[in-house]
């Protein structure tokens, strides 16, 4: 910004204007003697756009829910306004202008929904009215889902009539993170040591014979 630039703000004052509008400084809709003067000021103080942090990297499983992040904005000297853009439309913010006279802080929303597995790049770019723009780099990886495997999927015993218990082991296990789980029988007679748990690398006993375990 310059004295050339602080000429056509005062030349505009009393005008309506949209939103964004960088002549506007305070945001108001209109063109006032208030925005003449915080323009102004810029140029004496030299201010200086400042947004942290500069890089955020995140990894969640596919299906995660929306990321938030808090972005700090100041500035050196006077208040500066500044706009918001991005460039992915998984990366949004909370608000697309403002300024760090009213503002201290912004928050960023990444939202892996639609999102294959892969790593994702964005960038958050905050323009000042004056002075250079900032920006915020974030990367997304989206990791698979765990998946629950069990094994032996089916197995078959043969046992005489009134004799005892059948035992067979199962091994329980998942690629990936931890999943929980619960365990239900088709059948009275066909039960487990256990009705519910987490992925964890043991056998768990299945007692008596055919039937089925759903997990």
């Amino acid at each position: 910004i310059n004295a050339t630039d602080i000429a056509l703000i005062q030349a505009a004052v009393g005008l309506s204007v949209p939103a964004n509008d960088p002549r506007d400084f305070n945001h108001d809709g209109t063109i006032t003697q208030a925005d003449v003067t915080g323009c102004s000021n810029l140029i004496a103080s030299g201010a200086t756009l400042q947004v942290q942090p500069p890089n955020i990297t995140y990894t969640v499983t596919q299906g995660n829910p929306t990321i938030q992040q808090i972005l700090t904005v100041s500035s050196t000297g006077n208040p500066i306004s500044f706009t918001i853009t991005s460039d992915q439309t998984w990366l949004t913010t909370n608000v697309q202008s403002g300024s760090t006279a009213s503002l201290s802080t912004v928050t960023a929303f990444a939202n892996p929904a639609g999102l294959g597995v892969n790593t994702f790049h964005g960038t958050l770019t905050f323009t000042p009215n004056s002075g250079t723009a900032q920006s915020v780099h974030f990367t997304l990886t989206l990791t698979a889902p765990p998946v629950l495997q069990v094994t032996p999927l089916s197995f078959t015993v043969n046992s005489p009539q009134g004799g005892p218990t059948v035992k067979q082991p199962i091994q329980i296990s998942s690629t990936g993170g931890s999943i929980t789980f619960t365990l239900n029988s088709s059948q009275t007679w066909l039960t487990t040591d256990f009705s519910s748990g987490s992925t964890v690398k043991q056998p768990i006993q299945i007692s008596s014979t055919g039937g089925s375990i759903t997990f």
